[in-house]
């Protein structure tokens, strides 16, 4: 087992696992505590920043100024997070995604209007294609395509410890 600590704009994540290249996005330790599942899965965002999702929290993009808003109060706003349409996560789950050898941990924080199981919310995609291309220009992942339209990618609940 390998102990890895990425530190993303000074927000630290941990998470044991077995020789993983992993980024996170929120602050914490986490532990897998279901298997990976593949979904198709697209992305939301300009039309709804600034709106409260069912959780509560207002989403935000993720400009300078809207990160310093969320780290200071993480409760109000959500930054990185996913819609479950089907409601088959309850509102508050952590959950890992996986796309294309780049990892987040990431809040589902709001409903949306189709059956998908993810719908990623537009500073999570941006992170995704932002990581994924630093991580290719570094050769620590061989092969990374933009995250765009309809992507297939795997995720797994994990819980904060």
């Amino acid at each position: 087992m390998t102990l890895i600590v990425v530190t993303i704009s000074g927000l630290i994540a941990t998470t044991t696992m077995a020789q993983a290249k992993t980024i996170h996005s929120v602050t914490g330790d986490f532990r897998a505590v279901s298997s990976w599942q593949k979904t198709v899965s697209t992305w939301y965002g300009p039309g709804f920043y600034g709106n409260q999702t069912a959780s509560g929290k207002i989403m935000l993009s993720n400009c300078a100024r809207n990160v310093q808003s969320w780290k200071k109060h993480p409760r109000k706003y959500i930054l990185f997070g996913a819609a479950n349409p089907n409601q088959s996560l309850p509102l508050g789950t952590w959950v890992e995604i996986n796309y294309n050898g780049v990892h987040l941990v990431i809040e589902v924080a709001d409903r949306g209007p189709n059956s998908r199981t993810l719908e990623l919310m537009g500073a999570t995609r941006s992170y995704l294609d932002y990581y994924g291309k630093k991580l290719l220009k570094q050769d620590k992942i061989k092969h990374y395509t933009i995250f765009s339209g309809n992507q297939t990618l795997s995720w797994r609940i994990v819980k904060k410890i």
